[in-house]
């Protein structure tokens, strides 16, 4: 059965749809949305009296993903660790 909350097409994933919703209807099925924007990755438009207030979409990959993408991009070359010996000029005193 088709509703709201389940449409009655399937969509490719390569296909993002976006919905508009009053907020009164988004509030009545808040969870059911989230759930829906998680899977499918559609986005939905918040609207209050026709007027775009919000919008519900997926979340982008997570700072921890994107910190694994960069593992082994970073070479050290030379010693970090101990002091140099340059003197810097610095006009803070």
């Amino acid at each position: 059965m088709c509703s709201a909350l389940a449409p009655c097409a399937k969509w490719s994933h390569n296909v993002v749809m976006s919905k508009t919703m009053s907020a009164t209807k988004f509030k009545a099925h808040v969870l059911a949305l989230l759930e829906r924007v998680a899977k499918t990755g559609e986005k939905i438009v918040v609207t209050k009296r026709g007027k775009p207030m919000a919008e519900l979409r997926r979340t982008q990959a997570s700072s921890k993903s994107k910190r694994k993408s960069l593992k082994g991009s970073v070479r050290i070359l030379g010693d970090i660790i101990s002091p140099v010996d340059v003197k810097w000029e610095s006009d803070w005193k």
